[in-house]
């Protein structure tokens, strides 16, 4: 792993749970036990690091990893994938929400660098979720409402919204109706 990944790995937990302005340079570089003026030396500024987080959930964890599982269904590949999520949230004690969602909300208005960068994220996510669903429809799995461009970006939409719900009454109720919805689409 290089070093940037390292410093990442050790410390994005941080910006996840306490935000954007909520983090500061020192929080990261203590908590990726480096000294502070070694930041600079990986990243420009905190906006670039903020970015190089998304980028890490995007092409380096394997978050993605139930849509390269041919085994599977469609429709048992998204369930997959958003059921690992949830897993992650209930032993998180449903405190950390999405990393791109919560900086998304946080800095889009503010970043553009962010917003542009987040948005890739998303379109990245609903990109797998179309293909996912476009392989269920091409096998016969499932018959789609509408069309999967526009269900796998409302999927995403929904999801950052339950998210917020999830954060906000600390439970799973949320979580569980989306997978229930879910279901009731892709069956």
């Amino acid at each position: 792993m290089d070093k940037k990944s390292e410093i990442i790995k050790r410390s994005y937990h941080l910006m996840h749970l306490y935000g954007y302005n909520g983090t500061s340079v020192k929080k990261i570089t203590d908590a990726a036990e480096i000294p502070k003026g070694s930041f600079y030396n990986y990243f420009q500024n905190k906006e670039e690091y903020a970015k190089c987080v998304i980028e890490h959930f995007r092409h380096k964890e394997s978050i993605f990893y139930t849509f390269e599982e041919d085994e599977l269904t469609s429709a048992e590949q998204i369930s997959l994938f958003f059921k690992n999520q949830i897993k992650y949230f209930k032993k998180k004690n449903y405190k950390y929400g999405c990393f791109v969602g919560n900086l998304t909300q946080e800095m889009a208005d503010v970043s553009p660098v962010l917003a542009k960068t987040a948005e890739d994220f998303h379109q990245f996510v609903a990109g797998q979720l179309e293909q996912s669903l476009i392989r269920g429809v091409e096998s016969g799995e499932f018959v789609l409402p509408v069309d999967a461009k526009k269900l796998s970006n409302f999927l995403i939409n929904a999801w950052q919204g339950t998210l917020l719900r999830m954060k906000s009454n600390q439970d799973d109720q949320v979580l569980d109706d989306y997978l229930e919805i879910l279901k009731r689409i892709l069956s």
